[in-house]
């Protein structure tokens, strides 16, 4: 270390000596006064969690992290209940009815839970709560409120990212597996076909087994796609007119209710790829805008290029690299989805559709291709 200025070191000895007779005098007298006050209100001040304390659940005193929080000010939390941060009475009966059952029975409690904030939207939270006298579990309580909605985003993420690797296996597995079968069926029914020209109706028979082969073993290539197992073609392509190739074969089974908008925004809209597979994908979305919009409606296919300077973590286990990308949005103004199906969509054969409308392959084909293109 570098040489100490004599004056520094001098002043720095006497607030040492200051401090060490402070300290020693708190500790000498050991009695809760004004120093214990002054401490205990500067950690309710400083510390990033939220600290509340509560009388029978109404909010007696708040830190500025709880309004910081929940976007109510100190003076609309203060004397109310706990209750204005609950959406329904069943969660706030619930959630006093377990901390009230944990702190009898071992002093403290701790429970997640979620909170209503001041605009309406909805945090997850963890609460830790103890009481302020030991000897009175149902008087004052002091709860600590950490909010771990990223956290539990993060698990979300972390769950939907194993699941659909898992299915990726299993699918990838299956797929080779059944096109193996069909391969032997369909060789088969060619020799067949071959061997009853006299027959009509038995050569009939024979291209409708050929048929049926040819459209499973398209299922098959897109459970490859899902599991990024198939064969892709690399080179340059330009997105735009992926887009538009995937319109012109859109159009041809559209309502003339659907009006379809492009809105290219990126100058640079080339990546490499296999310009099938990207075209399917836009086609697969653009069959999903059309079924949302059975009276009709508005799709949008729209372009830009975003930058990355950092690791960019999105929904379903996707990871982005630092690096220019060409986000492709396709966009309805249909029914939407409902948010208990949203985390299902790219499952191999989910489908929310009658049957015979619809694989379920759709989606997941598209999140194969996605991945597979980075």
């Amino acid at each position: 270390m570098s040489r100490i200025d004599g004056n520094y070191a001098e002043s720095a000895g006497s607030y040492c000596s200051r401090e060490g007779r402070a300290i020693s005098n708190f500790k000498r007298d050991g009695d809760p006064g004004d120093m214990n006050e002054a401490t205990l209100k500067s950690i309710f001040r400083a510390t990033p969690t939220g600290i509340a304390m509560v009388k029978d659940w109404v909010l007696c005193e708040v830190n500025e992290r709880i309004c910081t929080m929940t976007g109510y000010r100190r003076d609309e939390l203060v004397g109310r209940s706990v209750r204005i941060l609950y959406s329904s009475q069943e969660d706030h009966d619930y959630v006093d009815r377990e901390t009230c059952a944990q702190i009898r029975k071992r002093g403290t409690g701790m429970i997640e839970t979620r909170w209503t904030l001041k605009n309406g939207e909805m945090i997850d939270v963890l609460l830790c709560s103890a009481p302020i006298d030991p000897n009175d579990p149902a008087g004052n309580i002091t709860l600590t409120v950490l909010d771990i909605t990223e956290r539990k985003r993060m698990e979300l993420r972390l769950r939907q990212r194993d699941r659909m690797r898992a299915i990726g296996q299993l699918a990838g597995g299956v797929a080779h597996d059944f096109n193996n079968q069909l391969a032997g069926i369909m060789g088969y029914a060619d020799l067949i076909r071959e061997g009853v020209e006299y027959d009509p109706v038995l050569e009939r028979y024979a291209v409708c087994i050929i048929t049926t082969c040819t459209r499973a073993a398209n299922l098959t290539k897109q459970l490859l796609a899902f599991a990024r197992k198939g064969k892709y073609r690399t080179m340059l392509v330009d997105i735009h007119k992926c887009i538009d190739d995937a319109i012109a074969l859109l159009k041809r089974s559209i309502d003339k209710r659907i009006k379809i908008v492009r809105e290219f925004g990126a100058d640079h809209p080339f990546t490499l790829g296999d310009p099938t597979q990207l075209q399917n994908t836009i086609l697969n979305l653009g069959l999903n805008a059309r079924d949302a919009m059975p009276h009709g409606g508005q799709v949008i296919f729209s372009t830009t290029v975003i930058k990355f300077e950092d690791d960019f973590y999105g929904g379903n286990s996707f990871r982005l690299g630092p690096g220019s990308y060409i986000k492709v949005v396709v966009s309805d103004t249909g029914c939407g989805i409902p948010p208990d199906v949203v985390e299902h969509i790219f499952e191999p054969f989910f489908t929310t559709k009658e049957q015979a409308k619809g694989t379920g392959m759709g989606l997941a084909a598209v999140y194969g291709t996605v991945k597979s293109h980075h």
